[in-house]
Formats: structure tokens, sequence, C-alpha cells
């Protein structure tokens, strides 16, 4: 644990973020008891290909990046009295989005890689299309 903790510091001072890491089991405790809500910031072909978690919302970098009407929509929807908690392949793009949304207001946490939720033995769901 105290690797991983060396490690999150080295990123968080080498890119400037400021989003705390969470495990899979931790996040899907938070979600199931209303106090977190999850999301998936893979593209559409991602999930597609691999599924998610049963629990995740999808929302897309490529959409929060752009600042386009979905990200809008959804931005207008999130309740800052929970924590958001991302994910998406390595972890990567789910630390950059935390930490947008922790400029923003919000309380957020990394998740990291889907594969990690995969291999806990949580729920996924199988994705046929996404727009």
């Amino acid at each position: 644990m105290k690797k991983a903790s060396t490690i999150m510091a080295l990123f968080t001072s080498l890119f400037g973020f400021s989003f705390e890491k969470i495990a899979p089991n931790a996040a899907y405790d938070m979600v199931t008891h209303g106090s977190a809500l999850l999301f998936d910031v893979r593209e559409a072909e991602e999930l597609q290909a691999e599924g998610k978690a049963a629990m995740a919302e999808f929302f897309p970098k490529s959409s929060i990046d752009a600042q386009d009407a979905s990200y809008k929509a959804k931005l207008a929807t999130l309740p800052k009295d929970k924590t958001l908690i991302f994910y998406c392949r390595s972890g990567k793009r789910a630390g950059i989005v935390a930490d947008h949304f922790t400029k923003l207001g919000f309380t957020t946490k990394n998740m990291g890689a889907f594969s990690d939720w995969v291999a806990t033995g949580l729920p996924v769901s199988n994705v046929e299309n996404y727009e």
C-alpha cells in the first residue's frame, strides 16, 4: 500500500492532479449505499468490446474534453453531495477526468482500470451498442 501511495503522490506532483484513488470494492460499496456515482470514461467501442461495470454510467472523456451538449446536460444533473468515481482502461483518463471535476467543486475518486473491477469479480454488463 505504501508503494501505491508513493506512486500517487509522484503522479500528483508531476501532473498536478488532485484526485484520490479508490479500490473497486470500496467504489462498489459507495455506489450501492448511494453515496457515490460510478462513471466509465472510455469510448463507446471500448465498452462494446469489453463491457462495463454494471452500475456505471457511460460518460466518455471525448465528450468531457469537447464540453459538448451531452457533457453540459450531464454536468447539470451531477449532485454535489455525492462522490464521483471514474474509471477507464488504465486509470490515466479517469485521473484526468477526476481532476477536471474536482476543479469544478465535486468530490472525486479514480478507481483506475476496468480490468481491476473485473478481476475483483464485481458485476459487469455487456454493451451491444453505445452511441
